[in-house]
């Protein structure tokens, strides 16, 4: 970050004079930023439930009390699990999950305002702080990465936009002479991979391209963005004449700008998206229009405008679904690809509107955008919150260590899926028979034989999500929490038989409230 000096100091003083020079406006800032984490009884983020509950089954294991399944070394895709098990060691998961996810937000909140700041700081007003966007930045931390629950992703990126804010600033120097700020980086790498391999691949693309782009004259970074974009296209070949497996994104019709991180629990989130959007061109105008008369204007837009153009791409060419062989590593398949990059893509889309001068209007008119999206975070999560406080209290009414299917559908119309709101509850008390981590292969949690905790057939796994799956007498005594109404927000639950399909309760019990007087 750049602080009220011009002088440039190497990247870890800047950063530490500027914590001196600001540390209350960091500190509130930070109370702020984490509230959405405590507004709640529980943090409401799609896969989170089933991260916390695969952390007791890890403690399980340790203990020899979960028979047929079994811990493996696996190195990416776990540094949230690893943080979640070592803490939960000396206290409850419960107060380790809030912790760590508190880190992990500020992490990446404050790590993309660092790249942010690093990247503005070749601007005219390099001298100034772009303290107008953090409400904007706050959104985008808890947009559809967070909300999805791809917390082991998130950190990586958080971790990786640290690492940048060093590598960026010391690769202006014309001395490339090992510092300190190297030496940090190189520390990060390794717990960036661990958090997920595409942490370390934006590590890898965007460090290398924007020192490149500080050493380059603008009329030959034009060369370099072509370059890029030609690898972009060629990797989209390559997927495709390989015939891995991929999948395209479900709604082609969504544009992957960075805005769509706000595309959340219903169409009611397109108004803001879209007046983010709008507010993000009027600024960029308006301001070109302001600075045109200044000799080489456009050179302050020209990083930020690269690295943009170069995400918005890559969400474009890239399928939401890649299978990846297993010499690459364990993960199997990088499932939302496009969806996750875009919270990159969102950054980037900040660190080019940081270029703009700021006027009171832009505080304004981000702050009211802002606002209006937390308050619908705050109901739509509040509605999800309430529904798991239902599974705490249904799963009380069974005796402990029964098996739970758990059978609840995403709510009509979100992107976000709530379908681990249940594993929590089941922490210490039951155990979730169709938990999918276990049977995936691409976690540190793997069967190794049939037993009475987890399925061992992803068959079995996509059977219960179809309520399809019949009963057999090894099953029981098994239970499964439902939706009374179909796509409703009342939860019930019911013991299921041998022979019987699972998804009949919840038929049962929608034919009974459609004949309701």
């Amino acid at each position: 970050m750049v602080s009220g000096n011009q002088v440039e100091l190497p990247a870890l003083h800047a950063t530490s004079a500027f914590l001196r020079q600001n540390w209350l406006v960091v500190l509130v800032v930070s109370m702020l930023v984490v509230v959405p984490c405590f507004w709640h009884h529980h943090i409401e983020a799609g896969d989170l439930g089933s991260h916390v509950y695969n952390a007791w089954l890890a403690q399980l294991i340790a203990k020899g009390q979960a028979p047929g399944l079994a811990l493996v070394r696996q190195w990416n895709n776990v540094l949230f699990d690893f943080a979640l098990v070592g803490l939960g060691r000396v206290m409850s998961l419960p107060a380790a999950e809030k912790i760590i996810i508190v880190a992990a937000v500020l992490i990446f909140f404050w790590g993309a305002f660092g790249l942010i700041c690093t990247i503005r700081s070749r601007s005219a007003d390099a001298h100034t702080v772009p303290w107008f966007l953090l409400p904007g930045l706050a959104v985008f931390a808890y947009g559809y990465t967070f909300q999805m629950g791809f917390v082991n992703y998130y950190l990586s990126v958080g971790l990786a936009f640290v690492a940048l804010a060093l590598l960026v600033r010391t690769g202006r120097k014309a001395d490339l002479s090992l510092t300190w700020e190297h030496c940090f980086v190189v520390m990060l790498v390794p717990l960036i991979w661990m958090g997920h391999p595409l942490g370390l691949f934006l590590l890898m693309t965007a460090g290398p391209y924007i020192v490149l782009t500080h050493r380059l004259r603008p009329s030959h970074q034009l060369y370099l963005f072509c370059v890029a974009a030609l690898l972009l296209i060629a990797i989209h070949f390559f997927i495709r004449f390989r015939h891995w497996d991929f999948i395209w994104r479900d709604d082609p019709r969504l544009i992957l700008d960075g805005a769509d991180q706000l595309r959340l629990y219903g169409d009611h989130y397109a108004l803001p998206s879209h007046l983010f959007e709008g507010f993000f061109v009027a600024s960029l105008l308006l301001d070109v229009v302001r600075r045109r008369h200044l000799p080489r204007w456009w050179q302050q837009y020209l990083i930020p405008l690269q690295l943009y153009g170069l995400a918005v791409l890559a969400t474009s060419l890239l399928p939401s679904f890649v299978g990846v062989p297993r010499h690459f590593g364990e993960m199997g398949v990088f499932g939302f690809l496009t969806e996750r990059l875009t919270s990159v893509s969102a950054v980037f889309a900040c660190c080019l509107l940081a270029t703009i001068k700021p006027r009171t209007w832009h505080w304004v008119v981000v702050g009211l955008l802002s606002a209006f999206v937390f308050f619908l975070l705050y109901r739509d999560t509040g509605t999800i919150d309430r529904m798991e406080d239902q599974a705490d209290n249904l799963v009380r009414t069974v005796p402990a260590g029964r098996r739970i299917l758990n059978y609840v559908a995403q709510l009509p119309g979100e992107r976000i899926t709530n379908i681990h709101l249940t594993e929590r509850a089941c922490v210490e008390r039951c155990f979730i028979y169709n938990d999918y981590e276990p049977l995936t292969g691409q976690f540190r949690i793997r069967v190794r034989s049939e037993n009475g905790i987890a399925m061992n057939k992803q068959g079995m796994y996509d059977a219960v999500r179809k309520g399809k799956y019949v009963v057999a007498e090894r099953d029981l005594p098994l239970s499964e929490i439902y939706q009374c109404v179909p796509d409703g927000t009342k939860l019930c639950i019911g013991e299921l038989a041998a022979g019987q399909e699972n998804g009949q309760i919840n038929r049962a019990a929608a034919l009974s409230s459609n004949h309701a007087p």
